[in-house]
């Protein structure tokens, strides 16, 4: 079931990629500072044992987020903070750090994991 997922979204974000010649970003809202807080409540939601959770934070840096061409190819201006997650899986050992990349924007935060595998998460100078 995952291969058929990836296949579907390879598909749908290779038909967009960033425009060659980039515009100058938008005013971007200083990051909350709760946003440790934030990334280990939506990631509640992901884990199976949540408070056995490690986090480490990497240092948050501006970012654009781009939509897949299906969805319009809109982009959004934000944060980007790569987040390392040492949890325990389903047999209760640690699984070692994985790396999510979470992006916020508008208030509100996502798990950008994939959207940067497929090159439509870039940082801002």
């Amino acid at each position: 079931m995952k291969i058929i997922y990836r296949i579907t979204a390879l598909l749908v974000f290779s038909c967009s990629v960033f425009a060659g010649k980039e515009e100058a970003a938008p005013y971007i809202a200083p990051l909350n500072p709760k946003y440790q807080l934030a990334i280990r409540g939506y990631m509640r939601a992901q884990l199976k044992d949540p408070y056995s959770a490690v986090y480490r934070f990497d240092t948050p840096r501006k970012g654009v987020q781009q939509d897949g061409w299906l969805a319009g190819g809109k982009k959004h201006f934000g944060w980007i903070v790569p987040t390392w997650i040492n949890a325990k899986n389903g047999f209760g050992g640690y699984t070692g750090e994985q790396l999510y990349i979470m992006f916020f924007f508008d208030d509100k935060v996502e798990d950008a994991t994939e959207m940067n595998g497929y090159g439509l998460v870039k940082s801002l100078p």
